[in-house]
């Protein structure tokens, strides 16, 4: 396909004339061939090997690493003795008549620099120190030698405070030897103190191995120690013991929750070593407190559940994380259904009228003693219809209005007065209620726990307030409302700027919780303020204080 460019044909231009093929001879040689390394030309671009020699650098100890300055050569490849890493960063072989010395060498504690980084042993030395009597400890000023190893004669003890030889020719005299009793003239222990009798032996009323007091210093035990209830006790050498009247507070004891220093070290943590403490409690029973671990709290072991210490009240809930149920019901149902009932018991997690105070009766199973005879034509059973009746009165609006609205026994609501449409002398059925239980200011509860508020006219459509919950009880007035929920919170909404909403803000804002009320009973309004009866009696209220509304002074 190529014509070798010796042979012309003398037609046309130079370049049809001539051709182009290098070497005819061998047809892996022609312009389009890839080169190769094997001294032709074989892309035939008038250069030999361009692009696929290598590189190589001499290397006399056959390491694959090379002397700085090294001479390199090109070749098709590297021949004994020559190798392609270049000499340079950290890759140069600082002996290249040792291969055992080269950048990828382990320092060996030799005197050579095996790993070519500069340093010579580095992090393979220890610290020697003369000890010519060799009882392992060295003389004030001995001078530090660092070495790969401590030879005969030297010890890697340094001479620092309470480790210094104080005599370096005789073995049985250093820090570690006893004083003994029978005088000698020599400082045997080295601790300044020449012919010092005996150890110190203290007081041990226990027996727990463990001492206490002012020592007694004696070669032997001192016998029968004085003071100890009962004339016993002992003599022990080793001091510490916090209570010397019992065994179980001792150094080294298990710190047990029991608000006492069991281990005698008041950096220990009460409980630190109480097997009780850290295990899962409060896991098995259905209530509505997240699992904890217990603690050990004031010396007892109590559980760190989110939710403890919460007031209990009847709902078929553990409210206190304590385990129990409902404990103390029957009070608290009696407390939060006054002044319907004089009497009321806490059944299955529900609170049951036993007696109706005064003029309630009970005329819905549902509800208790709800029902007080105070109108037209009541029977004498007091459950005649309507079950309760409610005055609304807003003369700025919205929404606009003076009416009265009674519950009536088949849960729906009529209303009667006048609103932004006219008069209504007859009564008006609120549109979309059927299981109405409960009707306050201009606002309904129904069986489901929702609210809702008159926002036009009586035979309007009522909105529902969102983002309640379920409630439990209402109280509305021309402003606003709030209501008991489910859980005990209490849920205001109605803007206002004078903290109406109980949430720690005086900013106009729609709705929102009370804050701090987890136990809450009862909630009614009044003039420019809310209050709220809590499950123990007491009577928290929030919003304004102009005339003493909130009862704080």
């Amino acid at each position: 396909l190529y014509v070798d460019r010796e042979c012309c044909n003398g037609r046309g231009t130079a370049a049809e004339r001539c051709g182009n093929d290098c070497d005819d001879r061998r047809p892996d040689v022609h312009p389009t061939e890839s080169e190769v390394c094997d001294l032709a030309d074989n892309d035939c671009d008038g250069t030999i090997d361009e692009s696929v020699r290598l590189t190589c650098y001499d290397d006399a100890d056959h390491d694959r690493y090379a002397p700085a300055g090294a001479a390199s050569r090109m070749s098709c490849d590297c021949a004994t003795g020559t190798t392609r890493m270049p000499p340079s960063g950290t890759d140069v072989d600082c002996d290249d008549t040792d291969e055992t010395v080269n950048p990828m060498a382990t320092d060996d504690c030799n005197g050579v620099d095996d790993d070519c980084d500069g340093s010579t042993d580095e992090g393979r030395l220890v610290s020697c120190y003369v000890d010519a009597d060799a009882d392992s400890f060295a003389p004030a000023g001995a001078v530090e030698m660092r070495l790969c190893s401590c030879p005969a004669m030297t010890t890697v003890t340094a001479p620092t405070t309470g480790f210094t030889d104080c005599n370096d020719a005789a073995s049985m005299i250093n820090p570690s030897r006893p004083e003994p009793c029978t005088p000698n003239g020599a400082d045997d222990d080295c601790d300044g103190s020449i012919d010092e009798a005996g150890n110190d032996w203290y007081r041990d009323c226990d027996r727990d191995g463990y001492g206490t007091g002012t020592p007694t210093r004696e070669c032997s035990d001192p016998g029968t120690p004085i003071g100890c209830p009962g004339g016993g006790g002992g003599f022990v050498l080793i001091p510490g013991d916090c209570n010397d009247a019992s065994v179980a507070e001792r150094p080294g004891a298990d710190d047990v929750c029991n608000g006492r220093d069991d281990d005698c070290d008041l950096a220990t943590a009460d409980g630190a070593d109480d097997a009780r403490v850290d295990v899962t409690c409060d896991g098995a029973d259905a209530d509505s407190c997240r699992n904890g671990v217990q603690v050990c709290m004031a010396g007892a072991i109590s559980c760190s559940e989110p939710g403890a210490g919460r007031v209990e009240i009847c709902n078929g809930t553990d409210d206190d994380c304590d385990t129990a149920f409902d404990e103390g019901g029957d009070a608290e149902c009696t407390a939060r259904m006054l002044p319907f009932t004089t009497a009321a018991t806490c059944t299955a997690g529900a609170c049951r009228p036993e007696t109706c105070a005064g003029s309630y009766n009970d005329c819905t199973a549902a509800l208790g003693c709800e029902t007080m005879c105070q109108w037209d034509g009541c029977s004498g059973s007091g459950c005649a219809d309507p079950i309760a009746v409610a005055a609304y009165t807003n003369l700025s609006g919205p929404p606009t209005a003076v009416c009265t609205c009674a519950l009536r026994r088949g849960g729906t609501v009529a209303c009667w007065g006048e609103d932004a449409a006219g008069s209504h002398p007859t009564p008006v059925v609120v549109p979309g209620i059927a299981d109405a239980v409960e009707v306050d200011g201009n606002c309904i509860r129904t069986a489901g726990g929702s609210v809702v508020r008159m926002t036009s006219e009586l035979g309007g459509a009522w909105t529902f307030v969102a983002g309640l919950g379920s409630a439990t009880q209402v109280a509305c007035d021309y402003i606003g409302g709030c209501a008991v929920r489910a859980d005990r919170t209490v849920f205001c909404w109605g803007g206002s700027t004078l903290g109406l909403l109980g949430n720690g803000s005086t900013a106009f804002t729609s709705s929102g919780v009370v804050v701090g009320l987890t136990d809450a009973v009862e909630v009614r309004t009044g003039f420019q303020r809310r209050c709220a009866r809590r499950a123990t009696g007491e009577v928290v209220c929030w919003g304004a204080d102009i005339f003493g509304q909130l009862g704080d002074a």
